[in-house]
């Protein structure tokens, strides 16, 4: 096992990534409507149940 950070105790990771525009739609939408709620949502899509935030990280 390699130590790759220490002192933290969470890991925030971005991914690029091309996706359809049907699921960016999708997301933007669920994500507006997290920001409305103010509150994680959960989302389905194709069968895979998600949380969702209206930000990314802790941010």
């Amino acid at each position: 096992m390699t130590v790759l950070h220490r002192g933290f105790d969470t890991l925030a990771l971005a991914v690029r990534a091309n996706i359809p525009a049907e699921l960016f739609e999708y997301l933007e939408a669920e994500k507006d409507r997290a920001d409305q709620e103010r509150r994680e949502v959960l989302i389905d899509y194709n069968g895979v149940q998600l949380h969702l935030k209206a930000h990314g990280g802790n941010g």
